[in-house]
């Protein structure tokens, strides 16, 4: 199951009145769906039913979560990561 969850991609398309529509593209886990952990529960179910109900409930959250991680933006590569306060000691004590 990990590694079908891994595997997943993701698709938004045009909002609707809660906000984006995201589509899991599953590849192991079936064909394309919706989001939601009612769908998600299952699909989970269907496809790997040895699963206990904690199981399941652990690849929904484990799907939540590769799915936040992917509507989360990136850090900008141009905000920088460090700061050489000898050249701007304005920046770290302001007031000097």
């Amino acid at each position: 199951m990990q590694a079908a969850i891994q595997a997943v991609s993701f698709t938004a398309r045009e909002h609707d009145e809660d906000g984006p529509r995201i589509y899991i593209l599953p590849g192991a886990l079936g064909g394309t769906f919706q989001f939601t952990r009612e769908r998600a529960e299952k699909r989970l179910r269907d496809r790997f039913p040895e699963l206990t109900d904690a199981e399941v409930r652990r690849g929904v959250r484990y799907l939540e979560s590769r799915l936040k991680e992917h509507l989360t933006p990136e850090k900008s590569a141009e905000e920088p990561k460090w700061m050489d306060w000898r050249h701007e000691p304005d920046k770290l004590f302001p007031n000097y």
